[in-house]
């Protein structure tokens, strides 16, 4: 549990599209995860860097995390490009502009995000890096691990 919401993380890559029904498949409520606040995301990361932890070792984490070596994995979240404005991101299950963002700046040389262009494609779709505590545009049909919530009311 992170705040009001039920977290589950997959190990299983995917694309977006089979992400979003996979989390539907969880529960009547279930969705991909939404960050509504930056509180409510770092969280999250606490929460992907014990699960990896747990499975693999502290010692190889916080060496994985120093040497930015080996621990590149993303993870889908809610949010979408608008169709109208390729760099202005909306939550996919409200279709509502962002609350606030996360994105990331230079990382390995790259521009700021989101660069919506990867080789001359649209990176509609976003991933949490939890390595930077940051989001990124990737393409939709990548294969990432994801994130699922279930709303407590």
């Amino acid at each position: 549990r992170i705040l009001d919401t039920c977290i589950w993380i997959s190990d299983e890559k995917t694309t977006m599209r089979e992400a979003v029904t996979r989390c539907n498949l969880l529960h009547t409520n279930g969705r991909l995860y939404a960050p509504l606040n930056g509180l409510q995301n770092k969280l999250i990361n606490v929460l992907l860097l014990e699960k990896e932890k747990d499975f693999f070792g502290w010692d190889s984490v916080i060496y994985n995390l120093k040497e930015s070596k080996n621990y590149e994995k993303t993870l889908y979240i809610s949010l979408f490009s608008n169709p109208s404005d390729t760099f202005s991101f909306v939550y996919l299950s409200s279709n509502k502009n962002l609350t606030f963002d996360l994105w990331g700046t230079k990382n390995h040389g790259r521009t700021s995000e989101p660069d919506n262009n990867h080789h001359g494609q649209a990176e509609n779709c976003v991933v949490n890096w939890p390595q930077y505590g940051s989001w990124h545009d990737i393409l939709c049909n990548r294969n990432e691990a994801f994130i699922c919530e279930i709303p407590l009311e």
